[in-house]
């Protein structure tokens, strides 16, 4: 099989909910032949469509759960084959005002898939909260989700206060009250749309860390 029939058939069986099927495929496949990041982009674009079907009422709510449960599946696979971690830990969570965290979930299992040390701080998350996660920390990332706009503003004081207080602490946002342009001017270092883009807009935000 191909390579790239190999990524396709992964991504499908995320989207179908197969997950015997995703554990089939990578337990006879050496995932490192294939690609860990093509494997984690696979199983991160089929969730993401899955999540699309979702919201658009393609697919119902036990059909969402069982696409969820092949990704994780997938996931805790591809975290098993990465040897070591990447160093810089991640704080990943949900700000005050938005207890929205699908997405937040579905980043964090990739992110920690591709050999991040990754902890979850949940939803409503506070700056005090934030603050106690990254005590003693002297590079890390902390890593802000937004499903509404009502929750920008305890997004902006968590990363106004990172900025003037924790130089060594780089900054990711996402979620649907997001894009670019808000993100830049949060403060926020980067930004992931979703959690294909998460790994490499994570990477590029760390090569800025001396």
């Amino acid at each position: 099989m191909k390579k790239s029939e190999y990524i396709t058939i992964l991504e499908k069986a995320v989207l179908d909910g197969n997950e015997a099927e995703i554990r089939d495929i990578l337990n006879k496949k050496d995932i490192s032949s294939a690609g860990e990041k093509n494997v984690i982009a696979a199983l991160s674009g089929g969730i993401e469509k899955a999540r699309l079907n979702f919201r658009n009422g393609v697919i119902s709510i036990p059909e969402f759960l069982l696409c969820i449960d092949a990704f994780k599946a997938g996931a805790s696979l591809v975290k098993k084959s990465v040897r070591g971690n990447r160093g810089i830990p991640v704080f990943i969570g949900v700000v005050e005002g938005d207890v929205h965290d699908l997405g937040k979930n579905i980043v964090a299992a990739v992110l920690s898939s591709s050999g991040y040390t990754v902890t979850d701080m949940g939803k409503n998350v506070t700056r005090e909260k934030v603050r106690s996660c990254i005590t003693g920390k002297k590079k890390a990332v902390v890593a802000l989700s937004s499903m509404m706009s009502t929750s920008l503003a305890p997004m902006k004081d968590i990363i106004t206060w990172l900025g003037e207080t924790q130089p060594g602490i780089r900054i990711i946002v996402g979620g649907a009250s997001l894009d670019h342009n808000i993100a830049k001017t949060l403060g926020a270092h980067g930004y992931a749309d979703s959690a294909v883009t998460a790994p490499d807009e994570l990477k590029r935000i760390l090569a800025t860390l001396t």
